[in-house]
């Protein structure tokens, strides 16, 4: 039932999905997730490293250090990302405002 139980090694890659029907959206879906987090990588894998210490080390707030940097880094990507659809959307309402105009002034 659960095949990566079974290993002796949960290194590499994940076995293959019994569902193959989900597996193309689980693989864009990760695809996506890889393509926004990418400039936050070396961040991301530092907490994780911190976190694989144990739990001893997390629950002391060994960690908070890390993880305040991840939440800084994934804020800025973020901010970027608002900027950039701020910007498409008034250019794009720009071009609806300026062809509506060119409708009612050939009505």
């Amino acid at each position: 039932m659960h095949p990566h139980l079974n290993r002796t090694n949960n290194e590499g890659p994940p076995p293959p999905s019994p569902y193959p029907m989900f597996e193309s959206e689980t693989t864009k879906q990760n695809k996506t997730r890889q393509d926004k987090t990418h400039s936050c990588a070396e961040v991301t894998r530092i907490l994780e490293e911190c976190h694989a210490r144990g739990f001893v080390w997390k629950a002391m707030g060994m960690c908070n250090g890390a993880k305040h940097n991840l939440n800084m880094c994934l804020r800025a990507e973020r901010l970027e990302r608002t900027r950039r659809n701020r910007e498409a959307a008034t250019v794009k309402r720009k071009e609806i405002v300026r062809v509506w105009e060119d409708i009612e002034a050939n009505s």
